[in-house]
């Protein structure tokens, strides 16, 4: 029940979150990967940090590179728990889905 729980205040925080950025920027934030490979990418999830009380993360990545540039594995590589569901956490240091090598 207490996992159950944790995962569904992580979920309210998340949806507070996308609330918030939309309020501030008046539209929903961008979740969609660009065709071209070398396009820059940076997810949905990146740009919800400073709704999430991780603005220290935001400021630290760099939006001029792919979240995989070596400038912003610092910020990539955090766990953050909001993001993590209690009952299966990853504990590799591994993303989940690496859209470059998904399977």
């Amino acid at each position: 029940a207490g996992r159950r729980a944790s995962c569904q205040n992580n979920l309210r925080q998340q949806g507070l979150a996308i609330h918030g950025y939309h309020d501030v920027k008046g539209r929903l934030p961008s979740g969609g990967r660009p065709p071209d490979a070398s396009t820059i990418r940076c997810g949905v999830f990146v740009y919800l940090l400073p709704w999430l009380e991780r603005k220290d993360l935001w400021d630290a990545y760099d939006t001029s590179v792919s979240w995989s540039h070596p400038t912003n594995i610092p910020v990539t590589s955090v766990r953050i728990p909001t993001y993590e569901c209690a009952s299966a956490p990853r504990h590799s240091n591994q993303l989940d889905h690496n859209p470059d090598t998904f399977n």
